[in-house]
């Protein structure tokens, strides 16, 4: 998913912006008629998605089997999942068909054929929930239309307004307040906490060494967590892989979901913090050293999103990174 020919894909279509619509609505006696599905990645994001995770988490009771203080009673998502030649920006908020039924959701999806993030993304999620409301209000199949319709204008519209990553649009006071926030502690435990985590998981794991799921924080960011925490965690994957954030709405938390995750883990969208931890609130005993390697990334994730080092073990180099070793081991080398 997220790693079709972009080209080929706008030669079929002509656009480099797809819109999809599905899940239940009032105006359909079950699930709704697909809107919109025309790429490989909205076929397969919403087969992952809608049908193995929400359909399959619904048929196993797994939330259902959850303890009220530890289930999330409605869903009100956003979504930003990520890979190498695209991104896709979702909402997922509550609905029910003709019938009554409100177990699904109502999805809207935006693919984008790109590999880079913009600075902000708030304008698309801004964008998609008008296209939520315009979906709630809608009280025949054609307003549903009609819908899809503005809602593609209104992401046009946000995506004139987006500016790229870079060290230029990187405004470094707001991710100061991001790595500052409270809910990472004083000294910044949170981060030590969640690279130690990672750094063990894939040295334990070598093998599948890019596929974890980790709930974290939101430093106080909302929409724009995830954005900062994709920007993050993908300093230190393979290029390759695919990279979803997820948070509810009425959370301070979100969970990040790194390549080919098994299903289960949509668990999670329904599952508060009481029965999924967050790993930046575990007390680990971290390493001095990793807690300095972890600074050390932060500092240049204030600076230039683009040249993040990666922690010692994660992942493999990607276009203008290095592991903090090799690039300390250079350092000490040209002083000697």
């Amino acid at each position: 998913m997220l790693n079709e020919a972009t080209d080929a894909v706008f030669q079929e279509t002509n656009s480099r912006l797809h819109l999809a619509l599905f899940g239940k609505h009032p105006c359909w006696n079950d699930h709704m008629e697909d809107y919109g599905l025309r790429t490989p990645s909205l076929i397969e994001f919403k087969r992952r998605l809608y049908y193995e995770g929400v359909s399959g988490r619904l048929d196993s009771g797994a939330w259902r089997n959850l303890s009220p203080d530890h289930r999330i009673e409605v869903f009100d998502h956003e979504l930003l999942w990520t890979g190498p030649t695209g991104v896709i920006f979702a909402v997922l908020w509550h609905s029910a068909d003709a019938g009554g039924r409100a177990a699904y959701p109502m999805v809207a999806a935006a693919h984008f054929l790109t590999s880079r993030l913009p600075a902000k993304v708030g304008p698309v999620f801004e964008a998609l929930q008008q296209v939520a409301q315009d979906c709630r209000d809608a009280t025949d199949r054609d307003a549903v239309a009609r819908a899809q319709a503005r809602g593609i204008e209104r992401l046009i519209q946000a995506a004139r307004s987006l500016v790229p990553m870079s060290a230029q649009s990187w405004n470094r006071t707001d991710r100061e307040d991001f790595v500052r926030h409270g809910g990472f502690g004083a000294e910044g435990e949170g981060f030590f906490r969640l690279f130690y985590a990672l750094t063990e998981y894939q040295n334990l794991n070598p093998a599948n060494r890019n596929v974890f799921c980790y709930r974290v924080t939101d430093g106080g960011a909302d929409t724009e967590s995830l954005n900062l925490w994709q920007t993050l965690i993908r300093s230190q994957l393979d290029s390759t892989q695919p990279l979803l954030a997820s948070r509810c709405r009425s959370q301070t938390w979100l969970d990040v979901m790194a390549g080919e995750f098994p299903s289960e883990e949509f668990f999670r969208l329904k599952a508060s913090s009481g029965e999924i931890p967050l790993v930046t609130e575990i007390p680990y005993s971290v390493p001095d050293e990793l807690k300095e390697q972890t600074r050390m990334v932060l500092e240049s994730f204030l600076d230039n999103p683009e040249l993040i080092p990666k922690l010692d073990g994660c992942g493999s180099d990607g276009p203008g990174q290095s592991t903090l070793g090799s690039l300390l081991g250079r350092l000490f080398r040209s002083k000697s």
